[in-house]
Formats: C-alpha cells, sequence, structure tokens
C-alpha cells in the first residue's frame, strides 16, 4: 500500500485502477497532509483528507473492538 498511497509515486501519474485503490488507503491521506504541510499542495482538501482518516480510524477501531469481544472469552 505503500507505493500505492502517492508516497514514491504521485497519484496523478497511477493508473485508474491504482488511484482506486489509493483511496482506500489511509495512508494516502495522511500522504497528502504531509505533502500539503511541507510543500503547501496537496490533491485533496483539508477537510476531506481530516474526515477519512477520522472515518478510517473509527472503522478500525470498531474493528478491533468486535474483534477483542468476539476472542476475549476464549482468552480467559
Amino acid at each position: 500500500m505503500v507505493f500505492i498511497s502517492g508516497v514514491f509515486i504521485p497519484l496523478d501519474e497511477l493508473s485508474a485502477w491504482g488511484r482506486a485503490l489509493a483511496y482506500i488507503s489511509p495512508l494516502t491521506y495522511f500522504t497528502d497532509l504531509a505533502r500539503r504541510s511541507i510543500q503547501g499542495r496537496g490533491h485533496l482538501p483539508l477537510a476531506v483528507d481530516f474526515a477519512a482518516l477520522v472515518g478510517f480510524t473509527l472503522l478500525f477501531l470498531l474493528v478491533a473492538t468486535r474483534l477483542h469481544e468476539r476472542t476475549m472469552p476464549r482468552r480467559i
């Protein structure tokens, strides 16, 4: 996912399917924020980057909580 996220290859140079994959990676949005803070330019609006990162955080937290609840009885 590092190669698809725009860290090494700019999103503009990726094919359509590569860009579609890039937008389901949280690293893409973090890279865009970092690039905006360092270079002053990014591909997406700030609100989209922050909303995507918050959304991914909540999604991963929910999945981790569900998995923890499901496996906790087996560990006790």
